[in-house]
């Protein structure tokens, strides 16, 4: 099963995904990056943070970006893959 890493981009950081998630294809790939944007999402409203700004960065392990989109687009819908 492919691997695929949910990197984050904040205003000041980069912040790596190092373990990846083991997803079928596509489709699991825009399901996850929905929840773990609503995820993002929550956390950021609980501490009182606008994350909505936030860039989700999905690569495989080619280390090909496989999708891109603001977390604030990625938790309202299933985002759109990353031409290839």
């Amino acid at each position: 099963m492919p691997r695929f890493f949910f990197h984050l981009w904040d205003t000041k950081a980069f912040v790596p995904d190092p373990d990846g998630t083991d997803l079928s294809d596509l489709i699991a790939v825009r399901h996850k990056a929905k929840l773990s944007a609503q995820e993002i999402l929550a956390d950021g409203q609980r501490r009182g943070e606008d994350r909505s700004h936030w860039t989700l960065e999905v690569r495989n392990e080619a280390d090909q970006i496989v999708l891109t989109a603001p977390v604030s687009q990625a938790a309202a819908s299933a985002a759109e893959p990353h031409p290839s």
